[in-house]
C-alpha cells in the first residue's frame, strides 16, 4: 500500500464507509507499524477539527497553517466500530483538510526528507515499505522514491529490510561507496565502513571495484578501497535494536525494553534493585500479539499488572524464580 493508498485508507475509515469488518481490519492495520499509528492519529487530529466551514469566503492558507499545526496532536483510536456524523458542510471540510494534507504530507514524506536519529535511535517504515532501524547519531536521506527510482544517502548505522520491487533496485549512498539491493536485509555502518548482509544479496561499489555479498557475508570500503568478500555469520551482536525478539537468558527489564520498543508501548515495572538476577529466555516473540507475550510472562513470573490504556501496562508483582 502506497502514501497515497493509506491516506484514502484512514479517511475511508473517519468518514465511516467501512463495514464492521473492514473497521476490524483497519485497527489491525494501524496496529501493524509506528508509522501507521502515527498516521491516523495526524489525520484523526485534523478530521476532529474539520468541524464547520463558512459558506462564503474561505481562506485555504490560513486554514492550511491551523491544520498543519494540529499534525502532532495525539489521538487514540477507539476498538469499537466508531460512528461519525456530520453535515454537508462538514463533508466540504473533510475534503479541504485531506487535500491539504496530501499535498503536505507528500512533500514532507518524499524526495529531500532527512531522518535524523540524535540521541535515540528510530524506526521508520519509508514509503515503499521499506523498513529501517537508524541508529542514534545517524541520519538518512531520501534522495529519490518512486516506481522507477529508489535512491537514498546515510551517514552513520543502519539496519535495512528492503521492499522487494522488480527491476526497481534501492541504492544507498554513502561517502566511499554505493549500495544496491532488491530485496534483503542487512547493515550498513557508514562510520566503521562495513556492509554485513543477513539475506538476501547486496551490491557494494564504487569506481574502482564491485562485489556481490549474500547471505552472511560481510565486505569493508575502508579509504574508497572495498576489500574481498569476508564469509561470516551476521553478527547480531551489532544490532543495537532486537529484530526478532529472541532472549537468551536476557534481565527483565531489557526484556521489557525491547517489548516496549517493537509494540509501542509504555510499561511501568515495580521497584526492583537489580533485574539481571530475572532472566528470560524463549524463542522468537516476533509476530505474537502483546496480549500473546504478556500470557507468556505472567506463567513464567506469576505477573501481576494493570492495562491503563491500549498502550500503556503497569506491571504490580514480578516473581523472579
Amino acid at each position: 500500500m502506497n502514501y497515497s493508498d493509506k491516506l484514502k485508507y484512514v479517511q475511508k475509515y473517519l468518514t465511516d464507509e467501512m463495514t464492521s469488518s473492514e473497521k476490524e481490519s483497519f485497527v489491525t492495520w494501524v496496529d501493524e507499524s509506528e508509522e501507521n499509528k502515527i498516521l491516523y492519529e495526524q489525520l484523526g487530529g485534523i478530521w476532529d477539527n474539520a468541524t464547520y466551514i463558512q459558506s462564503e469566503e474561505f481562506n485555504y492558507e490560513d486554514a492550511y497553517n491551523k491544520h498543519l499545526s494540529l499534525l502532532n496532536k495525539p489521538k487514540t483510536i477507539e476498538r469499537s466500530a466508531k460512528i461519525v456524523k456530520f453535515n454537508y458542510f462538514r463533508s466540504i471540510a473533510a475534503v479541504l483538510v485531506f487535500a491539504l494534507l496530501s499535498i503536505a504530507v507528500f512533500k514532507w514524506s518524499f524526495d529531500g526528507q532527512i531522518i535524523e536519529a540524535k540521541e535515540e535511535s528510530i524506526f521508520v517504515t519509508l514509503e515503499d515499505g521499506t523498513n529501517v532501524w537508524l541508529d542514534k547519531d545517524s541520519k538518512l536521506q531520501i534522495s529519490k522514491m518512486t516506481e522507477n527510482s529508489r535512491l537514498v544517502k546515510l551517514v552513520g548505522k543502519a539496519f535495512f529490510d528492503v521492499a522487494h520491487q522488480n527491476n526497481n533496485p534501492f541504492k544507498i549512498e554513502t561517502k566511499n561507496a554505493e549500495i544496491k539491493v532488491l530485496g534483503t536485509k542487512f547493515l550498513v555502518d557508514t562510520k566503521a565502513e562495513l556492509v554485513n548482509v543477513k539475506e538476501g544479496k547486496v551490491e557494494v561499489s564504487n569506481q574502482q571495484k564491485a562485489v556481490i555479498l549474500t547471505k552472511n557475508q560481510s565486505v569493508s570500503f575502508k579509504d574508497r578501497v572495498v576489500s574481498d568478500i569476508k564469509d561470516e555469520t551476521f553478527n547480531t551482536n551489532l544490532l543495537w535494536f532486537n529484530e526478532d525478539l529472541v532472549f537468551d537468558n536476557v534481565a527483565f527489564d531489557k526484556v521489557i525494553s525491547d517489548i516496549s520498543k517493537e509494540y509501542a508501548l509504555t510499561i511501568e515495572l515495580p521497584e526492583q534493585n537489580n533485574w539481571k538476577n530475572c532472566g528470560f529466555t524463549s524463542g522468537s516473540l516476533k509476530g505474537n500479539t502483546i496480549e500473546q507475550i504478556i500470557m507468556i510472562l505472567e506463567i513464567t513470573y506469576e505477573l501481576e499488572y494493570t492495562k491503563i490504556s491500549p498502550n500503556s501496562y503497569k506491571f504490580t508483582k514480578v516473581n523472579c524464580k
